[in-house]
């Protein structure tokens, strides 16, 4: 048997040795899936699993996009909407509010790579442009450090 010094074998499993890998493979699958405007389920858990965005994923696929801002609203847009489709009023704050942690991934992906830092004006442009429809912002979901929204609509 070959020996991988980035792999350990434990029994008839094998795991990467250091976690920044497995992050690294996250984030490639990540970009993949963004970029091919993907919907499936395994990509919405993924970013779901990383609503929060402080890790080193949400790191990496921000700094990925940053000068790809466009194409990364354009796409997001899409998959938002198409995430919106499956969202019911029952699953908000519920357990299964994978759906929504999907959107607030994405939220917080823009708002890293469009550097919109404490600039309200940019955060509500950005996401006039990521949920507008008619003036109303449905279905909106933001998880973990992100700015706040009172006196902002």
């Amino acid at each position: 048997m070959l020996r991988n010094p980035l792999i350990i074998v434990d029994g008839d499993l094998c795991r990467f040795k250091y976690d920044f890998i497995a992050d690294y493979f996250k984030s490639l699958y990540i970009i993949n899936a963004l970029n091919s405007k993907s919907c499936n389920s395994e990509f919405i858990k993924l970013i779901a699993k990383n609503a929060y965005g402080e890790n080193e994923v949400m790191a990496s696929v921000s700094k990925y996009y940053s000068n790809k801002n466009v194409i990364l609203i354009e796409n997001c847009k899409f998959i938002i909407n198409s995430i919106k489709e499956n969202i019911s009023p029952l699953d908000v704050m519920s357990k299964n509010d994978v759906n929504f942690r999907a959107i607030a991934f994405l939220v917080k992906l823009n708002t890293e790579s469009n550097n919109c830092g404490n600039s309200k004006e940019q955060f509500k442009i950005l996401l006039t442009k990521l949920f507008d429809n008619d003036g109303v912002f449905k279905n909106l979901a933001i998880y973990g450090d992100q700015m706040a929204l009172r006196g902002f609509i």
